[in-house]
């Protein structure tokens, strides 16, 4: 992410050019775009000798308690199968999206777990007052039962807030860029104020110009339980792939999880057909 690499280095003001734009979420990158591109980018570095994780994200549609141990649930589980599966991994990162009505909207947070700290960073744009602004939105109470569940710790990424605006996705993202790529986040005390919609939208533009070129994410079969892996760590020279069982995949999700591996599938072809395509294209190590 060459927009981000100034914050690598000195201690000089940065500024952004600042247009005339209008304060809407759909200037932004959307969740799937910014999935895709952490992804990618956790890929690249998992090749470059770093171990870490990335799962499918967590959407918490209202602020009930159901919902809420839910959510809680699916993390805590996938936390100790992937600390269990990869006993020298790193860490995980998952994106959480709440949206207690359609009044309040949703809001955006990145997760990383470090697996060999045991805590949990919370990547908050907002500031270290927003739980108390804004209680409706619960990743205080799903963090909170993480810890309960796991006894694990966990704390905000930094003290500052960057998004004046409506903008969590993108700024939510950009924490979490900067922490994959290894950028101190006190770094973003050198961009004014006033230029962090510029640069939450620059990101943006930069993610879905890349994104474009990348294949989209792995879809949930029906019957699929608990969160997929996006990415793992890679092991003796290659990724090691969750397994999925594809037979017992309805045809149609079975159909669309080749359609998005650009893989073709044949006229006519049966159910047991496709569930062997759907394994060699495990095998050759596709993104689960």
């Amino acid at each position: 992410m060459d927009i981000l690499e100034p914050l690598r280095y000195g201690k000089e003001k940065i500024e952004l050019e600042i247009y005339d734009w209008p304060d809407v979420s759909s200037m932004f990158v959307t969740t799937d775009h910014a999935n895709q591109y952490l992804l990618h980018l956790i890929k690249e570095k998992n090749e470059e000798g770093r171990r870490l994780a990335m799962t499918e994200g967590i959407i918490m549609s209202n602020n009930n308690d159901k919902t809420i141990e839910k959510a809680c649930d699916l993390l805590a589980e996938k936390y100790k199968t992937l600390s269990t599966k990869y006993p020298s991994l790193e860490g995980i990162y998952t994106s959480i999206n709440a949206a207690p009505s359609m009044r309040d909207g949703a809001h955006q947070n990145w997760l990383y777990y470090s697996v060999r700290e045991e805590h949990i960073t919370r990547f908050e744009p907002n500031g270290p007052r927003f739980d108390e602004k804004h209680p409706s939105y619960p990743m205080y109470d799903l963090l909170e039962c993480i810890y309960d569940k796991m006894d694990i710790t966990w704390d905000l990424a930094n003290n500052k807030t960057i998004n004046y605006f409506n903008g969590c996705r993108a700024t939510s993202t950009i924490l979490a860029l900067l922490d994959v790529m290894g950028i101190d986040m006190d770094q973003l005390s050198r961009i004014e104020t006033d230029h962090y919609r510029a640069l939450a939208y620059q990101v943006s533009e930069s993610i879905r110009d890349k994104v474009c070129k990348m294949k989209p994410l792995p879809r949930k079969g029906r019957r699929t339980k608990g969160l997929l892996t996006y990415a793992a760590p890679i092991i003796h020279g290659e990724e090691e792939i969750e397994a999925i069982d594809f037979s017992k995949m309805y045809v149609k999700d079975l159909k669309q999880y080749l359609r998005d591996r650009g893989i073709k599938i044949k006229p006519g072809s049966r159910k047991t057909d496709l569930v062997q395509q759907a394994l060699k294209s495990q095998n050759k190590l596709e993104v689960v």
